[in-house]
Protein backbone atom coordinates (compact mmCIF):
# COMPACT_ATOMS: atom_id res chain seq x y z
CA UNK A 1 0.00 0.00 0.00
CA UNK A 2 2.78 2.26 0.82
CA UNK A 3 4.57 1.77 -2.53
CA UNK A 4 1.07 2.90 -4.27
CA UNK A 5 1.19 5.77 -2.52
CA UNK A 6 4.67 6.56 -3.51
CA UNK A 7 4.06 5.71 -6.93
CA UNK A 8 0.72 7.76 -7.17
CA UNK A 9 3.01 11.22 -5.83
CA UNK A 10 5.71 10.35 -8.23
CA UNK A 11 2.93 10.36 -10.75
CA UNK A 12 1.47 13.80 -9.67
CA UNK A 13 4.84 15.12 -9.67
CA UNK A 14 6.07 13.58 -13.47
CA UNK A 15 2.46 14.81 -14.55
CA UNK A 16 3.69 18.71 -14.19
CA UNK A 17 7.29 17.55 -16.69
CA UNK A 18 4.85 16.06 -18.90
CA UNK A 19 5.72 12.33 -18.06
CA UNK A 20 2.32 11.22 -16.25
CA UNK A 21 2.20 8.34 -18.86
CA UNK A 22 5.42 6.66 -17.72
CA UNK A 23 3.79 6.61 -13.99
CA UNK A 24 0.93 5.45 -15.04
CA UNK A 25 2.17 2.72 -16.69
CA UNK A 26 4.78 1.82 -13.34
CA UNK A 27 1.76 1.27 -11.23
CA UNK A 28 1.36 -1.79 -9.74
CA UNK A 29 -1.79 -3.78 -11.31
CA UNK A 30 -4.95 -5.05 -9.80
CA UNK A 31 -7.40 -6.88 -11.78
CA UNK A 32 -10.12 -5.38 -9.64
CA UNK A 33 -8.73 -1.65 -11.04
CA UNK A 34 -7.62 -1.86 -14.35
CA UNK A 35 -7.50 1.09 -16.61
CA UNK A 36 -7.78 0.73 -20.25
CA UNK A 37 -7.31 3.74 -22.77
CA UNK A 38 -10.23 4.53 -24.68
CA UNK A 39 -8.89 6.49 -28.47
CA UNK A 40 -8.78 10.02 -27.74
CA UNK A 41 -11.65 12.13 -29.17
CA UNK A 42 -10.40 15.68 -29.47
CA UNK A 43 -8.54 16.89 -26.61
CA UNK A 44 -10.03 15.15 -24.05
CA UNK A 45 -8.79 11.57 -22.66
CA UNK A 46 -10.80 8.86 -21.29
CA UNK A 47 -9.54 5.62 -19.54
CA UNK A 48 -12.33 3.02 -18.59
CA UNK A 49 -11.58 0.49 -15.72
CA UNK A 50 -12.08 -2.91 -17.32
CA UNK A 51 -13.30 -4.89 -14.15
CA UNK A 52 -16.46 -2.79 -14.58
CA UNK A 53 -17.50 -3.81 -17.80
CA UNK A 54 -20.89 -5.84 -18.20
CA UNK A 55 -21.08 -6.69 -21.64
CA UNK A 56 -19.82 -5.20 -25.35
CA UNK A 57 -21.90 -5.06 -28.59
CA UNK A 58 -20.22 -4.92 -31.77
CA UNK A 59 -21.96 -2.84 -34.73
CA UNK A 60 -21.04 -2.19 -38.20
CA UNK A 61 -19.82 1.26 -37.07
CA UNK A 62 -18.92 1.15 -33.37
CA UNK A 63 -18.23 -0.84 -30.04
CA UNK A 64 -20.89 -0.11 -27.41
CA UNK A 65 -19.28 -1.39 -23.97
CA UNK A 66 -21.69 -1.01 -21.35
CA UNK A 67 -20.21 -0.70 -17.93
CA UNK A 68 -21.02 0.47 -13.88
CA UNK A 69 -24.47 -0.27 -11.85
CA UNK A 70 -25.77 -3.08 -10.24
CA UNK A 71 -27.78 -4.83 -13.19
CA UNK A 72 -27.57 -5.66 -16.42
CA UNK A 73 -28.00 -2.60 -18.88
CA UNK A 74 -28.05 -0.32 -15.59
CA UNK A 75 -24.68 1.36 -16.28
CA UNK A 76 -22.93 3.50 -18.87
CA UNK A 77 -22.56 3.17 -22.49
CA UNK A 78 -19.27 4.12 -23.92
CA UNK A 79 -19.43 4.49 -27.75
CA UNK A 80 -16.07 3.37 -29.54
CA UNK A 81 -16.11 4.23 -33.48
CA UNK A 82 -14.43 1.43 -35.43
CA UNK A 83 -14.17 0.82 -39.10
CA UNK A 84 -15.34 -2.58 -39.18
CA UNK A 85 -15.55 -6.07 -37.37
CA UNK A 86 -11.84 -7.02 -37.93
CA UNK A 87 -11.57 -3.22 -36.09
CA UNK A 88 -13.72 -4.65 -33.59
CA UNK A 89 -11.66 -7.38 -32.95
CA UNK A 90 -8.66 -5.57 -32.49
CA UNK A 91 -9.93 -3.45 -30.27
CA UNK A 92 -11.26 -6.25 -28.05
CA UNK A 93 -8.32 -8.20 -28.36
CA UNK A 94 -6.15 -4.85 -26.68
CA UNK A 95 -8.58 -4.83 -24.15
CA UNK A 96 -7.92 -8.72 -23.51
CA UNK A 97 -4.42 -8.57 -22.93
CA UNK A 98 -4.59 -5.09 -20.68
CA UNK A 99 -7.17 -7.38 -18.69
CA UNK A 100 -4.69 -10.62 -18.55
CA UNK A 101 -1.54 -8.09 -17.75
CA UNK A 102 -3.72 -6.09 -14.83
CA UNK A 103 -3.77 -10.23 -13.39
CA UNK A 104 -6.62 -11.58 -14.88
CA UNK A 105 -6.16 -14.68 -13.46
CA UNK A 106 -10.07 -15.87 -14.84
CA UNK A 107 -9.32 -15.17 -18.23
CA UNK A 108 -5.95 -17.06 -17.89
CA UNK A 109 -7.50 -20.22 -16.69
CA UNK A 110 -10.29 -19.46 -19.32
CA UNK A 111 -7.75 -19.56 -22.27
CA UNK A 112 -5.35 -22.24 -20.66
CA UNK A 113 -8.28 -24.26 -20.54
CA UNK A 114 -9.00 -24.03 -24.03
CA UNK A 115 -12.32 -22.15 -23.24
CA UNK A 116 -13.69 -20.84 -26.76
CA UNK A 117 -15.18 -17.76 -25.62
CA UNK A 118 -11.57 -16.54 -24.37
CA UNK A 119 -10.21 -17.36 -27.55
CA UNK A 120 -11.56 -14.48 -29.63
CA UNK A 121 -11.34 -11.81 -30.10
Amino acid sequence: MAMRKWLAAVAMTLSSVGLYDLALAQVDTSPFFCLFEIPPDGEKRVWINLSTIQYIEMRQHDLRIYYGGGKLGSGHELRVPIVGKDDGYAFMKKMQTTAVSCGGAALSANRAAGNEASQRP
